[in-house]
């Protein structure tokens, strides 16, 4: 009903438009829904852990239970009543520029709004907030409402700087890909843009480097509608004044520079050309190019040649050295492994996303398309093209190409480790025919590489069974610290989402009888403080892993290995909770719940309920009202030592509102009960 009335005639559309738009804005915050709004109701807001307004001693975090409420279906359903709404009154605008006036009343408001509910539930983006927005954007941008623009001009500082602190927080694809496309569709002037056109290009970059065909399509868009409309004496200067940003946007322009059916090929052509000559004055300029470890005189791996006595080859061509790949076989280990599945039948860039992060592919009806695989490529030659699925074929061939490349990679992996097993054995060097000899040497301070290697193939499905198996080889001709060191390397590159098969590997090779051997009996302490340490250095997206792997290396070993490492456990901790990025929702729970998961491994848990843990902030969706307890040695000493206290009541007086309360919950919780009635 809603739909016809809007699209009635003007004056009908003004009056429904004035009278939904009343209704929608007082509704607004149920337009977020949560799974965990059943049973908790208040949760500790970032903002309120920084507000000083009021005694930071006498704030508490707690949770507060309440009785049944509407189901979380009802909710979702009503959301999504809602949001259909918004969007048929936004829709109006288009035959109806009359409406501009009654949504420019509520527009500041809005957004306001939309955008703070959706900076409080980032892990769920796009939710209703998001797309509501996406709306708002899209709706006053193609009117072209000049009112409108000025209305949100105040907002466009906070917004774009909210959305980029959001994108360089976050790991997650589909959150950063909803942030790209809300900050390139705002609704401004150019010239309100201006003052942040360094920060849209730092933008620009990523949606350009995407797999998403919509985000790239709207960076080119982009560029292009600032290249028509600046001048080039004006626009260069602002893409070339930071070192290292014009070379990365012309590398990531470079990219899609491909013939055609590639959709965005003659559109990249057309952007470079529009430049006038501009896009090749980067190339005077020093690029900044990723250090490697082989630009020395010596490859990381290299085989050496040399022929024996009685030859009559020059004593200067006797002996040489060729070099083995293995920096590309390590990168092409772990793209592949840290990549998503593909998918059948379809090629990677010749498909475009959506805000919703799912994945539209470009199809045509194949029923009748004559499918040809790789070994059948001969037929090719005697068949008309038209008939013929080309997509799968690409799809095969793309398939065989990535197993025989994953194959040959660690093939490169094998003879690293077994040059590290000779030189160790310090084995002669093999002869062939004609007199020729040669050996496989390693440079030095490879053996974590070759470790890493390993590691990034066992999450390869076809390699996984082989790869093991030379790990596990290799690690007992290594020392435990390099060992260690490639593990954390390795963990603090794999996404949260592949947690479960890197928690398989774990458990495979520390439940192996390489442990047995004297040298490396201390490769689980090692392991810990590796990875204690990677937590305190690394970005908050790199650390979920880490943290994981960290808690279950606790449980797995028991409280009396943990109080062994008590200060490096704690300060990991701690830190997890300072660096916790306030624009990621649930970040700092997730920290408080890996800080509560430390303290449980190290002193075990002294409540019986969830009524006395009020003193922490923690994520009811991945914890439960009473913390596990260890598996192991429960009737270890519980009390903190003496540098534990110290490292706590250095944080009492942290300048952070949540590091504050979860020292007063350590003391609370696990001093107290030790010091006894």
């Amino acid at each position: 009903i809603p739909r016809h009335l809007l699209a009635c005639n003007p004056t009908t559309s003004f009056e429904i438009s004035s009278i939904l738009l009343g209704y929608l804005i007082g509704r607004m915050e149920e337009l977020s829904v949560r799974r965990d709004d059943d049973s908790i109701l208040f949760l500790l807001s970032s903002a309120e852990l920084e507000d000083t307004s009021t005694s930071a001693d006498h704030k508490k975090v707690e949770l507060a239970f309440a009785g049944p409420t509407q189901s979380f279906e009802y909710r979702a359903q009503r959301s999504s009543a809602l949001l259909l709404l918004f969007e048929r009154v936004l829709k109006s605008l288009a035959s109806f520029q009359n409406n501009e006036y009654v949504v420019r009343k509520y527009l500041r408001r809005i957004v306001v709004i939309a955008f703070r509910s959706s900076m409080e539930n980032t892990s769920s983006w796009p939710d209703s907030n998001c797309m509501l927005l996406r709306y708002v954007f899209r709706s006053i941008s193609a009117g072209k409402f000049e009112e409108s623009y000025k209305e949100l001009l105040p907002l466009i500082p906070s917004v774009l700087n909210g959305l980029y602190r959001v994108l360089c927080a976050s790991a997650d694809t589909v959150i950063s890909h909803t942030a790209i496309e809300l900050c390139l569709t705002i609704p401004a002037r150019l010239s309100s843009l201006l003052p942040h056109l360094n920060l849209l290009l730092r933008i620009i970059i990523p949606a350009l480097d995407s797999d998403s065909g919509d985000l790239v399509n709207l960076g080119l868009r982009t560029l292009e509608f600032w290249v028509d409309n600046l001048n080039q004496m004006f626009l260069y200067p602002e893409l070339s004044k930071q070192a290292g940003l014009l070379s990365s946007l012309m590398r990531s322009l470079s990219r899609h520079l491909r013939p055609a059916p590639y959709p965005y090929g003659l559109l990249t052509l057309r952007l470079l050309g529009k430049l006038g000559g501009k896009n090749r004055q980067f190339l005077r300029d020093s690029l900044s190019l990723v250090e490697s470890t082989s630009c020395g005189n010596q490859a990381p791996l290299y085989a050496s040649f040399s022929w024996t006595h009685g030859t009559d080859i020059p004593d200067r061509h006797k002996s040489f050295e060729l070099p083995i790949p293995l920096e590309k076989s390590l990168e092409i280990l772990r793209n592949l492994s840290l990549s998503g599945p593909p998918v059948e039948g379809h090629v990677a860039p010749y498909f475009s996303g959506t805000l919703s992060g799912e994945r539209k592919y470009v199809t045509w009806d194949q029923s009748e398309r004559k499918h040809v695989t790789w070994d059948q490529s001969e037929e090719l030659w005697d068949c008309n093209l038209e008939q013929v699925d080309l997509e799968a074929y690409a799809s095969n061939v793309m398939s065989i190409t990535k197993t025989k490349q994953c194959t040959s990679a660690l093939e490169v992996l094998v003879a690293g480790m077994n040059a590290i097993i000779k030189k160790k054995a310090k084995d002669a060097p093999k002869k062939l025919k004609n007199r020729l000899c040669f050996s496989v040497s390693l440079g030095k301070g490879q053996e974590k590489s070759v470790c890493s290697g390993f590691l990034f193939a066992s999450l390869i499905a076809s390699l996984r069974e082989r790869s093991l198996e030379h790990l596990i080889r290799l690690m007992s001709h290594i020392e435990p610290v390099v060992a260690a060191e490639a593990f954390s390397d390795f963990l603090s590159e794999v996404p949260d989402s592949k947690v479960q098969p890197v928690m398989e590997v774990m458990d495979l090779v520390l439940d192996t009888k390489w442990q047995a051997d004297a040298k490396l009996s201390n490769f689980n302490s090692y392991l810990l403080r590796s990875l204690c340490g990677c937590c305190s250095s690394n970005s908050w997206g790199k650390q979920i892993t880490l943290m994981e792997v960290l808690a279950a290396l606790m449980d797995r070993e028991g409280m009396t290995w943990c109080r062994k490492h008590e200060s490096d456990l704690l300060i990991a901790a701690f830190l997890s909770i300072k660096t916790a990025p306030r624009e990621i929702s649930l970040a700092a729970a997730k920290a408080a719940e890996f800080f509560l998961k430390v303290c449980v491994g190290l002193y075990g848990a002294h409540w019986n309920g969830g009524d006395q843990v009020g003193g922490i902030l923690w994520d009811p969706l991945f914890t439960v009202s009473e913390p596990s307890k260890p598996t192991k040695d429960t009737d270890a000493s519980t009390g903190p030592s003496d540098e534990a206290m110290r490292i706590v009541l250095q944080e009492l007086v942290s300048p952070q509102q949540i590091v504050r309360v979860c020292a007063r919950f350590f003391l609370k919780q696990f001093v107290l009960p030790a010091l006894g009635p």
